[in-house]
């Protein structure tokens, strides 16, 4: 049976464990073992049609019409869920954050450059419950890992931010415990993350993450669509050539219709 306090979910031991073959590939970075500011800025960024495509579960979550497997977080105006796959960021823990529909007005957010200043409360009360979530369950990392580990850990070693290349078209946040792995640590996951810290700062100067976007990328060349690349130039209308039989102008030839990139809002 699930237990909460306080809305957030007690971990017994059986929680704590991955499949044998996911923790056997799993170990420490041998680069520095968190994610230095910055390192997304000269790396392109962009929501995919994929991402979009694959929004349905989260969707579905954020409007509680299904469950997890096990809500880290809940209830309230944020929800958690463990995020874990064959390749995991963190060592010790790796659990996503996402602002449930109520809590957006229905307006779907859909990866960070949709926030702008007024979702700077939401983003603190979702760093604020996922630092609740680990102080309640430090115990019960600190019988897995050492309470040595975990005490270093829960000091140094909280990251939360997202990725500017994300793979799913709903606004999560990673939430990132104990040092990174050999894929987290990887050059193209530390070139995927802006820090929480970091949206936060922009958001102080920019107003909104979707005019900071645009700012730079027109600076960089960054893709600014979903659509790629842009279309090439529409070529000039043809002139009427005269006909050689009757001496009368040919009917003019239409040029295609105009291509439009759609803009990411």
């Amino acid at each position: 049976m699930a237990v909460y306090k306080n809305g957030v979910y007690l971990l017994g031991d059986l929680d704590q464990e991955k499949p044998p073959a996911v923790r056997a590939n799993e170990c420490i970075t041998s680069g520095p073992p968190l994610y230095i500011p910055g390192g997304w800025r000269n790396k392109p960024h962009e929501l995919t049609r994929e991402a979009c495509e694959n929004d349905r579960a989260f969707c579905m979550i954020g409007a509680r019409a299904v469950e997890p497997a096990r809500h880290m977080i809940f209830p309230g105006q944020v929800l958690a869920f463990r995020g874990i796959s064959d390749n995991d960021l963190a060592m010790y823990w790796h659990m996503l954050v996402i602002p449930d529909l109520a809590t957006t007005q229905q307006h779907r957010l859909r990866w960070v450059f949709d926030l702008t200043r007024q979702h700077i409360p939401l983003l603190m009360k979702m760093k604020a419950r996922a630092m609740v979530f680990l102080a309640q369950n430090r115990a019960a990392f600190a019988a897995r890992y050492g309470p040595g580990p975990i005490g270093r850990a829960m000091k140094n070693e909280v990251q939360c931010g997202f990725h500017i290349v994300p793979t799913v078209g709903y606004l999560h946040m990673h939430v990132l415990f104990g040092p990174l792995t050999v894929f987290g640590g990887s050059d193209e996951s530390r070139g995927r993350w802006i820090s929480l810290e970091e949206v936060m700062d922009i958001l102080m100067v920019e107003e909104t993450m979707e005019k900071y976007r645009y700012k730079t990328g027109a600076q960089t060349g960054w893709p600014l669509s979903l659509q790629g690349p842009p279309p090439p130039p529409v070529p000039p209308p043809v002139p009427p050539a005269p006909s050689a039989s009757t001496g009368t102008s040919a009917p003019p030839v239409c040029a295609g219709p105009l291509l439009r990139r759609a803009r990411t809002l």
